[in-house]
């Protein structure tokens, strides 16, 4: 599928602990598809999602910095079988080892090059051990986030999310896509848009991915940049899959409910977290748009929750 990467530079803070999930930012663009274009437009958005004829997939948003010279992108550590030491080795681990491993489990994030050489097979869990026993301090090439809102001076910072996309699609989803961002760019994305939360200022659309994968004959599971719901297919597969469960429960936008003395609350979803793995098992998508709050219950259309994953060929995984 050809695909784009979307740089957005924040004028204000988004709200919460974490970046816009992926849920959140396909139901901002759903908004402004509606907005902007008027509700056949949307519809016919998510009439193709149903007759699995997916228009495109959306990783979450994720933190970058960098010069005009070069970007580092920071991505979700990829799951897979959790290195131990080995249990007959002759001398018990060494405080440096078992500070390591300790610092190992607590790697949530990577940056791209090392993301590209863990779903390439090269940099197995051993080898980021390695790195980090080496490391006095947490390697930065290794791990940890960036924060979005303090670059160094020569740099800038932001955020970004890629987009896969069919394409007979293409043209008209960039074009689209792009108007809609430059309004939202004013609107926000997530929670506190009323009070100017969510805003950004710069916009920078590249064609292709920030990261190389294997190819499909090479690669037998797939990372999900996205969160995701089980579907049957992978449910059936979850057991020899390496992931994270997380329970979403979002509130329905306020233009879309009728007046109500508190806020209407979606039903609730179990997904899989951003750098969950699992097999690839014949499907040509992995996830659901599942509905989370009827028409009738508040509001006058079914209300969808995103759970497509964004799928990232690896060979990492083993099991």
């Amino acid at each position: 599928m050809p695909a784009m990467t979307v740089y957005l530079i924040p004028r204000s803070p988004f709200r919460g602990r974490t970046l816009p999930r992926s849920d959140t930012l396909f139901g901002a663009i759903c908004w402004g598809l509606r907005l902007l274009f008027g509700p056949t437009r949307v519809e016919r958005f998510l009439h193709a999602y149903d007759h699995g004829l997916l228009p495109c997939v959306l990783s979450s948003m994720f933190p970058y910095r960098g010069s005009a010279a070069a970007k580092t992108h920071y991505f979700p550590k990829p799951l897979g079988d959790p290195y131990v030491l080995d249990p007959l080795m002759s001398d018990p681990p060494t405080r440096e080892e078992l500070t390591a491993l300790r610092r190992l489990s607590a790697v949530s994030s990577v940056t791209g090059d090392v993301f590209s050489r863990i779903i390439m097979g090269a940099m197995p869990d051993p080898a980021v051990y390695q790195e980090l026993l080496r490391s006095p301090v947490d390697a930065p090439e290794v791990g940890g986030q960036a924060d979005v809102h303090a670059p160094l001076p020569e740099e800038t910072a932001g955020v970004f999310f890629c987009v896969k996309y069919r394409e007979e699609n293409g043209q008209d989803l960039a074009r689209d896509l792009k108007t809609v961002l430059y309004f939202l760019a004013d609107r926000g994305i997530g929670g506190g848009i009323s009070s100017g939360q969510g805003q950004f200022k710069g916009i920078e659309i590249v064609e292709g991915l920030p990261y190389q994968e294997p190819p499909d004959h090479e690669s037998q599971h797939v990372v999900t940049l996205s969160l995701t719901v089980p579907d049957s297919g992978l449910r059936k597969v979850l057991s020899k899959s390496w992931y994270t469960l997380e329970r979403r429960q979002g509130i329905v936008a306020a233009m879309a409910a009728a007046p109500a003395a508190a806020p209407l609350r979606k039903d609730h979803l179990l997904m899989l977290q951003e750098g969950s793995t699992f097999p690839k098992n014949g499907q040509l998508c992995y996830g659901a748009l599942p509905v989370v709050r009827k028409a009738g219950e508040g509001v006058d259309f079914d209300v969808r929750q995103y759970g497509y994953a964004f799928p990232v060929n690896t060979k990492h995984a083993q099991r």
